[in-house]
């Protein structure tokens, strides 16, 4: 696909075996596009953007706030309508995140290192193994959630990422950091503060798969 924007391509996923999203390439784009199709290139890339099923579904986000369409994840069918959309799947047709490679990764051994009171940072790292057979990079995301706060804030807001590439068999461990102003959030006042209390971690491939869950708090 050489494109400008998501497409609502439902049909046609259903038809193929996979879909590459090239966006605009620029003139070296039919040599690299070639590189991945013919396997010289392991793809590694990951949607900025999500991709509604239909137009109906626009508009679509990752970072929704809990009261958002598509929160309670509840398909609508005419005998018995869902709380998102009436008669579809509020499912995004590939979410924020999304990307296919020629390997596989595994995730395992979350960390999370509250430094908050005295460096004004949070470390999360894991363990990341390439357990396919070819060499290859995955981009692994961090997302954080302000379980209580004054306003609404996301169920999920990338705060991080890492690509990290990995010969088969290889295991390193990845290091995501975040700051204070990660955390913040505008207030009923308009002031960007940092509110005390507990805050999820989510670490994976995408806002959809994610491998590892965590908790820390902020005094």
């Amino acid at each position: 696909m050489l494109n400008g924007r998501p497409y609502t391509i439902p049909e046609e996923v259903k038809k193929v075996d996979a879909v590459l999203e090239a966006w605009y390439p620029g003139e070296k784009g039919g040599d690299a596009i070639s590189r991945i199709l013919f396997g010289e290139v392991n793809p590694s890339g990951r949607l900025s953007v999500t991709f509604p099923p239909t137009t109906g579904h626009i508009s679509m986000y990752a970072n929704h706030k809990p009261s958002g369409k598509g929160y309670y994840r509840q398909r609508g069918t005419p005998q018995k309508p869902g709380r998102d959309y009436v008669f579809s799947s509020p499912d995004p047709l590939f979410c924020l995140g999304y990307g296919l490679s020629y390997t596989t990764f595994k995730y395992s051994q979350l960390e999370i290192q509250n430094h908050m009171a005295s460096k004004g940072e949070v470390l999360v790292s894991c363990m990341l193994k390439n357990t396919g057979d070819v060499k290859g990079a995955e981009v692994v995301l961090l997302y954080v959630r302000d379980k209580i706060s004054s306003v609404t804030t996301p169920v999920k807001a990338l705060r991080g990422f890492s690509k990290v590439e990995l010969n088969p068999g290889e295991s390193r461990k990845v290091t995501l950091v975040l700051k204070k102003d990660d955390l913040k959030l505008w207030n009923a006042a308009m002031d960007f503060v940092l509110e005390p209390g507990d805050f999820e971690v989510f670490v994976g491939a995408s806002v959809e798969d994610i491998r590892l869950k965590g908790t820390f708090k902020v005094e």
